[in-house]
């Protein structure tokens, strides 16, 4: 792929982004050069560049639009307006852009905003998310899109600089539909466990040189007995050992691998890139193994018993906590971020690289509704906050001098007297547009630029440009998803317990009367041909 500009050849080699399920989250860093080595082609934080307001634009009416955003938990407006109206301070002078932001946590994003686009609500911009109803695939399926490629050339200069061929990631038939995220890409299944609890336990050094599940076990063992919960669920359906795109039946880490769902919102899919041969992923081996380990940890006690309902997940329960260890797909800034978030320190025990997938753009970024009034001022606000330091520091980390402050070492930290308990605003990096000009949180012992070369280990994807495209295929992606729905909380989370094989054969057999098989088969037909373009 070719990318444009100086830091972006430096961040990839061939890259595009990601989290999360589930859940994967990370914090970031302020490389304090960025925005000097890229002042002739990006605007400022004080809307000086390439977009900031022209004279014509003086007498122009100021727009107004709203926009939809998930947290990582709930988050109270009584805070946020003080984030809100930081915001504003920015964008007023510099495009004459007034923005009404709407936090929704995990839980309530899913639903909220496509009933907000099919009743025709004030909305201007919204992200799409690793929520299967809130993906990018699953607006795009529902026509809840609008064509951005034309507001792109014309408003979103910034963006198409910083992105170079990764805008493609949106784009499905030669339009682009959408604006993923910026930042590292690719990542890696992570294991995150608090280091108080494995010091107390003695285990810490076992931990550290894991590198196998059953070993993990015995280590979750001691943990349990001394009166803790061992894992938790690191998505709102009660996945376990669950981060999407990885295989990870295999005992040894060693024989972890990524799999390309090739863009798929949904969840259902995989790939085998030896055999180009697409797959439901439920069907797999891979997958039974793993419903089977995770049976047999809730059996001995290594898992969060409610993980199936809870509607918290991740660094909000080990904050609660609730448990001491979670499976997600991370990257380098990963330990840090969790750390900050939930007040116990932890240690990080990667397992294997995730690549570089179309998915990769698709899981977290920004779309503007086809009933939005004002598509014009949600593009020019994408573009500004996609440049602004301030902007994306303020979406992230909060209210500076409040919520965060920078240390002597230029990291973000909590102000003398405030923690993660009683910090009022505080997300991840990851979420809200441009990683990569981001604050790093405390503790993390990686620079961004380290983050990202990081990153470009990961590698591409053979599927990287490919989408699956859902039209006509509507009525069967609902009911697999529904019968998805109906029982992966049991089986991701192990409360099938000794009834996991059978309910797993249940599972496969309601998936196959609900379509899946026709599925896959026209998604393989889509991948052949367009693997029949490629050189």
């Amino acid at each position: 792929m070719k990318m444009r500009g100086k830091r972006i050849a430096a961040l990839m080699l061939a890259m595009g982004m990601v989290v999360t399920a589930a859940a994967g989250c990370s914090k970031g860093e302020n490389d304090t050069n960025t925005a000097d080595q890229n002042k002739d082609t990006v605007a400022a934080d004080n809307g000086e560049g390439s977009d900031a307001v022209s004279d014509d634009d003086d007498d122009e009416e100021m727009a107004e639009i709203n926009v939809a955003l998930m947290a990582l938990g709930p988050i109270d407006t009584a805070n946020s307006d003080a984030v809100q109206e930081k915001i504003n301070e920015l964008t007023e002078p510099a495009i004459n852009v007034h923005v009404n932001l709407q936090w929704f946590d995990a839980g309530t994003y899913g639903t909220s905003v496509p009933m907000m686009i099919q009743g025709g609500d004030d909305l201007d911009l919204m992200m799409f998310t690793p929520v299967p109803s809130a993906s990018y695939t699953a607006f795009l399926s529902a026509n809840q899109l609008m064509d951005i490629t034309d507001l792109l050339d014309e408003y979103g200069q910034n963006i198409k600089e910083i992105q170079g061929d990764l805008i493609n990631g949106c784009q499905l038939n030669g339009k682009i539909y959408g604006v993923g995220n910026y930042g590292g890409k690719g990542g890696y299944q992570l294991m995150l466990i608090r280091k108080d609890v494995l010091e107390e336990v003695n285990r810490l050094e076992d931990a550290e040189k894991a590198t196998s599940w059953s070993e993990i076990e015995d280590i979750m063992k001691d943990v349990v007995a001394a009166g803790y919960t061992g894992f938790i669920n690191t998505d709102n359906e009660g996945g376990v050992l669950y981060p999407n795109g990885y295989f990870n039946g295999p005992d040894a880490f060693a024989d972890n691998k990524c799999t390309d769902f090739i863009g798929d919102g949904n969840l259902l899919l995989s790939t085998d890139a030896e055999t180009d041969t697409v797959q439901c992923k439920y069907l797999t081996e891979d997958f039974k193994e793993k419903c089977e380990r995770v049976a047999r940890w809730y059996d001995e006690g290594l898992v969060y018993k409610d993980a199936a309902t809870a509607k918290d997940y991740g660094d909000t329960l080990i904050k609660n906590g609730v448990g001491v260890a979670q499976v997600i797909e991370g990257d380098g800034t990963s330990v840090s971020r969790t750390t900050a978030n939930t007040g116990y320190e932890s240690i990080g025990i990667k397992i294997c690289n995730k690549e570089v997938m179309t998915s990769s753009c698709t899981k977290w970024g920004y779309g503007i509704p086809v009933t939005a009034k004002n598509p014009e001022a949600a593009m020019k606000y994408l573009n500004f906050i996609y440049t602004s330091e301030e902007a994306m520091n303020t979406l992230t980390w909060g209210v500076e001098g409040r919520d965060w402050v920078l240390n002597d070492d230029g990291y973000a930290t909590y102000p003398d007297g405030v923690t993660a308990e009683t910090v009022q605003y505080h997300t991840g990096d990851f979420l809200y547009g441009n990683q990569e000009i981001t604050a790093v949180w405390e503790g993390s012992t990686l620079t961004r630029e380290e983050q990202m070369a990081e990153m470009a280990e990961s590698g591409t994807s053979k599927y990287f440009g490919f989408q699956i495209d859902n039209t006509g295929l509507e009525n069967s992606v609902t009911a697999c998803y529904n019968v998805v729905k109906q029982y992966i909380g049991s089986l991701a989370s192990g409360s099938a317990s000794t009834d996991w094989e059978k309910q797993y054969n249940e599972f496969t057999e309601a998936l196959k009367k609900a379509g899946i098989d026709d599925l896959v088969a026209a998604y393989q037909t889509q991948l052949d041909e367009w693997l029949a373009t490629q050189n």
